[in-house]
């Protein structure tokens, strides 16, 4: 049986200098019909003047573009970066005339502007103030597309048409045309996944080295695709999310970050800054790409990563209390790790966390033993044996019970 597929046309809207991201949109649309055109049952065609104009005289050379390929296209995309363009006789450039005629009859237009840095040599200051001008205006008429390199914008380019594709094509089913297939309207989600880990690196620090304990958020790209990152949000109550501007390295996490397949971008946070960010309870954590998608980091991993990393960055507790209280976290820290570790397969490097919990436990219920026998038989005496005969039971119980579930048994 025939199978009935939609093409649809979409414009490829620019001034004269940024070829490389025209051809970059074309790459781009052919990836989505490679991706999609199963999907969506339509194919997009790239529409540019210099392969679909054909000689002609009589209306001024935009009025001819308009009438041989722009008012036959259902979407566009446009791209600039310094400059706007020839005028016309009735808008400031040919390029943003595309773009209005387009949106005069309801046809959907991705406007991008490019971040890439210019030789100052290129820049014409009128045509860039010009443009300037006319991208406050996008501004305050709809939700414009930024990039940095012509690699992100490939990227971005069947991600977003994927959106507007499954619109257009459900609005056509609406009024009579060719329907979408129901529940396929969207990009399929990279696989980025989020680790969350304790690690002691060698800081750089006005001038000098020095040993620090961070909380390190890797992000790891296990898809054939790059992607572009922004950067982690850490959850905090009533339902919001903070967002830091700078990691403790001095780094920008919400600058983007291109993540090739296979590679990994790391964010580092000392301990007491996440506790601060947090609010002391650490709950969900999550890295965002450029277009606001979000990777999720297994639930429990921040919390146990603090637990475990602010021993490390703080003085040892003088008292019996204290040291009984750290030696409680430092143990249920080092078994969340290492029930994380045996989730992701690691068994034999889980088993040498859970055994180096085990006799770090034993080691103190030794000494804590000595210590409280020394105390004297009296009223805080009996309370302090109490209490590390409760605290002792807990920490057996946080250790052998994850020993015996899997991950090895010691004695």
């Amino acid at each position: 049986m025939p199978t009935i597929r939609t093409f649809l046309r979409c414009l490829v809207i620019s001034p004269g200098d940024v070829d490389d991201e025209r051809e970059a949109v074309v790459r781009g649309i052919e990836d989505f019909n490679a991706r999609f055109a199963a999907v969506f049952n339509a194919s997009v065609d790239a529409v540019r003047w210099e392969t679909h104009a054909t000689p002609e005289m009589g209306a001024g050379p935009q009025g001819i573009i308009n009438r041989q390929i722009v008012d036959d296209c259902d979407l566009a995309i446009a791209i600039f970066w310094t400059r706007l363009g020839t005028p016309t006789p009735e808008h400031p450039s040919g390029s943003a005339e595309e773009v209005a005629r387009l949106r005069a009859r309801g046809a959907p237009v991705l406007v991008y502007f490019s971040n890439r840095p210019a030789e100052p040599s290129r820049i014409d200051a009128d045509q860039f103030g010009k443009l300037g001008e006319l991208r406050q205006q996008y501004r305050t008429e709809g939700l414009l597309g930024e990039f940095d390199s012509v690699e992100q914008l490939r990227g971005l380019v069947p991600l977003h048409l994927a959106s507007h594709v499954g619109a257009l094509l459900a609005s056509r089913a609406g009024a009579g045309g060719t329907a979408v297939r129901p529940g396929l309207v969207s990009a399929p989600l990279p696989d980025v996944r989020v680790r969350i880990d304790v690690v002691d690196l060698i800081e750089p620090a006005r001038g000098l080295t020095k040993k620090a304990t961070f909380i390190r958020i890797r992000a790891e790209n296990h898809s054939s695709q790059t992607v572009f990152l922004t950067g982690p949000s850490f959850a905090i109550r009533d339902g919001r999310w903070a967002v830091t501007e700078r990691d403790s390295t001095g780094g920008l996490p919400s600058a983007k970050r291109a993540v090739a397949p296979g590679d990994s971008t790391d964010y580092l946070y000392a301990p007491g800054a996440v506790e601060q960010i947090v609010d002391g309870q650490p709950g969900e954590l999550v890295v965002h790409d450029a277009i606001g998608r979000r990777f999720r980091a297994p639930d429990g991993a921040l919390a146990a990563a603090v637990a475990a990393a602010l021993p490390r960055t703080r003085p040892a507790p003088a008292t019996f209390k204290e040291r009984a209280a750290l030696a409680i976290r430092e143990a249920e820290a080092a078994v969340a790790q290492s029930s994380q570790l045996r989730d992701r397969g690691e068994v034999e490097r889980a088993e040498r966390e859970a055994l180096a919990a085990f006799d770090r436990l034993q080691a103190f219920c030794l000494e804590a033993r000595d210590e409280v026998l020394t105390l004297p038989a009296g009223r805080g005496g009996l309370e302090m044996m109490g209490m590390y005969e409760d605290d002792a039971q807990r920490l057996r119980r946080a250790i052998e019970v994850p020993l015996r579930g899997g991950v090895g048994h010691r004695r």
